[in-house]
């Protein structure tokens, strides 16, 4: 589903894509979690709640049931 092109409120550009429901694993902290990877060009940009990314992304994809590891190639 596509998204407006807002802005945040900090006056970054909103991610391009918008990774949600997914379980993540951030080496940096430890267990996986639930929450959603923002992706600007071929950079990951933020990891936020679900809700935070899917109402600024571009373009939302829901991996529930699917692990991410960003970084990992």
């Amino acid at each position: 589903m596509s998204r407006p092109t807002d802005t945040s409120q900090d006056g970054h550009r909103p991610p391009d894509l918008g990774l949600v429901s997914g379980e993540i694993v951030d080496v940096r902290r430890g267990s996986p979690r639930r929450a959603a990877v923002g992706i600007r060009g071929h950079r990951i940009v933020s990891i936020e709640p679900d809700d935070a990314i899917a109402s600024s992304a571009r373009q939302v994809i829901d991996v529930t049931g699917r692990v991410i590891v960003p970084g990992y190639i």
